[in-house]
């Protein structure tokens, strides 16, 4: 790959100038490296110089990001899912509860406490589909 975009800068075309790509050390192991060209004329004739930088810890630790996110959004995922069921017991519950009692007044404290959860489920529910939170309204 590399030789292949050196003889295609040599023509003249534009291949990328930085990338990154894996390597085999002499001791088997895989590393990661940046390779950055840079564009001259020798002698009247296109050249090139290359720098080639050791990224492999750096590739580590994107890797070490990536998997912690995905922890993170499976354990978002499995907290959203218990609080939404959460919910639905209370209001449950509460159902349940007011059907036993007579006293309209009651019955009235026990829908509007089943309404504020059904409105902070929604709220939850909300959240939990927003993908830019500070773009919310």
């Amino acid at each position: 790959m590399v030789g292949e975009r050196h003889k295609r800068r040599l023509k003249g075309e534009k291949p990328p100038l930085a990338y990154s790509f894996r390597i085999v050390d002499k001791n088997g192991n895989i590393k990661w490296v940046e390779l950055n060209v840079a564009l001259f004329s020798w002698d009247d004739r296109p050249a090139t110089l290359c720098f080639m930088t050791d990224i492999t810890e750096r590739k580590q630790a994107e890797e070490q990001v990536k998997t912690s996110l995905k922890e993170k959004e499976v354990l978002l995922s499995e907290i959203h899912h218990r609080v939404k069921n959460n919910m639905q017991v209370i209001i449950s519950l509460l159902k349940l509860q007011s059907d036993k009692i007579k006293d309209k007044q009651y019955i009235d404290i026990f829908q509007d406490s089943q309404d504020r959860i059904k409105t902070m489920s929604l709220i939850h529910e909300q959240l939990y589909q927003t993908k830019d939170l500070e773009k919310m309204n």
